[in-house]
């Protein structure tokens, strides 16, 4: 079945693994835009572009141009998980 990218869209909080004292927010949009933010003392923000490929979610910041790749699926309508290799990511929409 394919995953339409309305289920993406809007905030996401990152729950596992634990990040320390920095939150991580991903953001998806409309129209391919994405902004990645780290959370703590300080605030980084990162833009980015996406789409969805099969069963990939491809991101790529195009101020330093580089595709990356994660297998996804959703646990939940409100859990996203992101895979790649031996990484696993959690997120819960906000």
């Amino acid at each position: 079945m394919a995953i339409d990218q309305k289920h993406f869209m809007g905030e996401w909080v990152q729950v596992s693994p634990p990040t320390g004292r920095d939150e991580i927010f991903i953001h998806f949009e409309s129209e391919g835009r994405l902004t990645y933010t780290v959370e703590g003392e300080t605030s980084q923000h990162f833009l980015l572009t996406w789409k969805v490929v099969g069963n990939t979610l491809v991101s790529d910041q195009p101020s330093a141009p580089r595709e990356d790749v994660m297998l996804f699926h959703f646990e939940s309508p409100s859990r996203l998980v992101l895979e790649r290799e031996d990484e696993r990511y959690v997120y819960e929409r906000c």
